[in-house]
């Protein structure tokens, strides 16, 4: 029998594929962009505290724009990191291609930050997935990124559809490439009376 829930639960992203990870589960939920600036904080060198922080950007602003502090907010942020540079969605074309050459070939993280919030109680937690790229030749790069839909993806691709085939080896969650580490919210949201286990369909 599935649990009754005492307050709102709010994905506080526009993200379809974290509504799809997350409406894996019965739990009622409501979908908010929290509209937060990300380019408002910096980058100072820690990629786990980096996630963590934008993610608990996101929850607060969404808080605020619903002026609900009993609703419980969960708010993700998954970036890309490879030999200390953040990866994040590329201007235009071009840039696309030099992130998709630079990873070829390679292992690079797929970080993501979590942080739920209820009124004043705030936990955040990470989770890490290693990616590892085959060595393609540069005219398939160039045909990833005038055919597929790259801008509003950090990295430059996604690790769906076509993109799988540039893809040699995950090692970690998969969800978490997705931009939602269900594991890792679960954890969380244990300490906010929330067991996913009671939501599975």
């Amino acid at each position: 029998m599935q649990k009754p829930l005492n307050a709102q639960v709010v994905l506080a992203s526009t993200s379809p594929r974290r509504k799809e990870l997350l409406g894996n589960f019965s739990l009622p939920f409501l979908q908010v962009d929290s509209c937060f600036d990300e380019s408002s904080i910096t980058f100072q060198g820690d990629p786990i505290k980096y996630a963590t922080t934008l993610a608990m950007k996101k929850g607060l602003c969404v808080q605020e724009k619903l002026k609900d502090h009993e609703a419980i907010i969960i708010a993700a942020d998954t970036i890309v990191f490879f030999k200390d540079t953040i990866f994040n969605k590329p201007k235009d074309l071009e840039e696309a291609l030099s992130m998709l050459r630079k990873l070829n070939g390679d292992t690079h993280k797929v970080i993501s930050g979590i942080s739920i919030i209820q009124g004043n109680h705030v936990e955040t937690t990470a989770d890490e997935t290693l990616i590892t790229f085959n060595n393609v030749s540069d005219a398939i790069l160039q045909k990833y990124v005038s055919t597929q839909s790259v801008l509003d993806k950090c990295g430059a691709y996604s690790i769906r559809h076509c993109g799988n085939l540039l893809v040699k080896e995950i090692r970690g969650s998969y969800p978490n490439v997705l931009g939602l580490p269900i594991a890792a919210l679960q954890e969380v949201l244990l300490n906010f009376g929330i067991d996913l286990w009671d939501f599975a369909i």
